[in-house]
């Protein structure tokens, strides 16, 4: 499974219709879809609707977006969450790297969407980014019941991977951990159980080692567990055989 791709992004256009099938044809048979614009999610259900086994969608508005948010844009993500069409809420969350200067409609779209996820009873996708971001989600999640939550493309530290792990949530690993000079966060996955750990891409961003320069794609999720698996010294096999299952108990997705 790959727990996070942009094959609708309008900021880079991608042959999604490829992709997926390279994506088959290495076996990875789900792919949950991240949509951050209207639009974006628009073409995700019309993917969907081509293949309903294979695509599913996460949907609301970045950080990056925050002070874009408008009334009407909020309410076609609950629309569709209402309606059953998504199967998380996300990515929303903090990014004082990039946005620095939004901080403040952040922590507003951030709340407003953990709740549209509680009320939904679905999980919560995060990005975190930034000295700052890790603190402010925690924040922003102790104002509201407990609830599933996802840190998407994981690179933090062992004490903040430990308080995710304390909430109950779980982390998703992307091709960051490929990267030779990824050695801290290696270390790191070592600590996760392996029921908690899910595979990412962040397609097309973030190709992993053997593939940088490239667009990224479901199909390289492998190259991801096999790092996974030399630092938990089991086999490719059963990293992809657990991730694939949390994905689907988390997500109440069939197989």
């Amino acid at each position: 499974m790959d727990s996070h791709a942009h094959l609708t992004s309008t900021e880079y256009s991608m042959d999604a219709d490829g992709a997926i099938k390279r994506a088959l044809s290495a076996d990875i048979t789900k792919i949950m879809n991240i949509c951050t614009s209207p639009q974006e999610l628009k073409e995700g259900l019309a993917l969907q609707q081509k293949y309903p086994d294979v695509i599913k969608n996460i949907a609301c508005t970045t950080p990056h977006d925050a002070d874009k948010e408008t009334k009407e844009t909020f309410a076609f993500f609950e629309k569709h969450a209402k309606a059953g069409d998504l199967v998380a809420v996300g990515e929303t969350g903090f990014d004082d790297f990039i946005e620095p200067e939004n901080i403040k409609e952040q922590k507003g779209v951030c709340r407003s969407y953990i709740d549209l996820a509680v009320r939904e009873s679905l999980p919560v996708v995060f990005h975190v980014r930034g000295d700052g971001a890790f603190e402010n989600v925690f924040e922003a999640a102790s104002e509201f019941p407990s609830f599933k939550g996802i840190i998407h493309c994981f690179t933090g530290s062992q004490q903040q991977a430990e308080k995710a792990l304390a909430l109950g949530w779980s982390i998703s690993i992307s091709g960051i951990a490929t990267f030779k000079k990824s050695q801290e966060l290696r270390e790191i996955i070592k600590t996760i159980p392996m029921d908690r750990l899910l595979i990412e891409t962040d397609s097309p961003w973030l190709a992993p080692h053997g593939y940088r320069g490239k667009p990224n794609e479901p199909a390289y999720v492998k190259v991801v567990a096999e790092t996974i698996a030399d630092v938990h010294e089991i086999s490719v096999d059963q990293v992809l055989e657990s991730t694939f299952q949390n994905g689907l108990d988390l997500f109440l997705v069939e197989n």
